[in-house]
């Protein structure tokens, strides 16, 4: 079954496509330095993720077309959301035609009437390892983790589906996203279905995840992590919540107020600001893979 057509499928899934918004860049943070390098910087310098100032822009241009299939397996924090002097340069990556008559509903996320307050609630972190795979997410309302995190987040829907049984009260799972080093969080989302460990799905940035589960995403906004960073976690040595693993829970009431802040907050970036951008190298991706995104 090809992702063209989940939005036709009786799993409820709604399918976020291409949006033709792209806005224009002048830096892009990357955590390969094996496809990427900061101008002056070896291939092995530390840290692995360089902020990338873009001051040539015909050699960024012979980047994204000779070595574009190449880059597009690269992991990367930020997207090009930014400046002005880049727009043709990305607009002239290969066009993305088969996602033409998908589009982003920029009006479906951070609705003013998204509550915030829950009597009982799960909250977890998620912190993905490239941007890529949360424009995937959004596009196809889906998410994977490692079998762990899998196993772990598949056992706590299933004890609030229990809990809703027994007292007639909803129990939802919030997940909120951030890319690693990339000193931001992305949005939220809800766990909706349990995992389907049999099925994998093939468009994930590595091939690391298998299974997966469907999410609904609320939030959709660039939160810069001194936002939250003095919320702390007591089961993790009250760390920040910007300074957690994958997949750490959290407790309710720090839940709720990063629930709050989240929907508050106003930003002025967003990926919804890169989905071109970002379908364009899932386009690469799959055609360096040498197979449409399907499951």
């Amino acid at each position: 079954m090809n992702f063209c057509d989940v939005q036709q499928s009786s799993s409820g899934y709604k399918s976020a496509g291409q949006s033709q918004i792209l806005r224009e860049f002048s830096s892009l943070k990357i955590n390969d330095q094996r496809h990427y390098c900061a101008p002056g910087t070896r291939l092995n310098d530390k840290p692995k993720t360089q902020l990338w100032k873009v001051s040539n822009a015909a050699h960024m241009k012979e980047k994204c077309n000779i070595r574009g299939v190449l880059e597009a397996t690269a992991h990367i924090s930020r997207g090009p959301r930014g400046v002005g002097q880049m727009r043709k340069i990305v607009s002239d990556l290969p066009a993305v035609d088969k996602w033409k008559w998908l589009s982003v509903q920029r009006d479906d996320y951070n609705l003013q009437d998204f509550q915030t307050k829950y009597d009982n609630a799960k909250f977890y972190i998620i912190k993905a390892v490239s941007e890529d795979d949360i424009h995937k997410s959004i596009k196809y309302n889906v998410w994977s983790s490692t079998p762990y995190g899998n196993s772990k987040v598949n056992a706590a829907f299933l004890e609030t589906q229990d809990e809703t049984s027994e007292v007639d009260t909803a129990c939802p799972i919030f997940l909120f996203y951030s890319v690693t080093e990339s000193g931001q969080f992305v949005g939220v989302a809800e766990m909706i279905g349990k995992v389907d460990f049999a099925k994998d799905l093939n468009f994930w940035q590595t091939d690391d995840w298998n299974g997966f589960f469907p999410v609904m995403w609320h939030i959709i906004k660039d939160i810069p992590n001194t936002r939250l960073r003095h919320i702390t976690i007591e089961r993790n040595n009250k760390k920040p919540v910007t300074h957690t693993r994958d997949m750490q829970e959290i407790g309710l009431q720090q839940g709720l107020e990063m629930l709050k802040i989240f929907k508050d907050y106003t930003a002025t970036t967003s990926i919804l600001d890169d989905f071109s951008f970002y379908e364009k190298r899932e386009q690469l991706l799959m055609a360096k893979r040498n197979k449409p995104a399907s499951y």
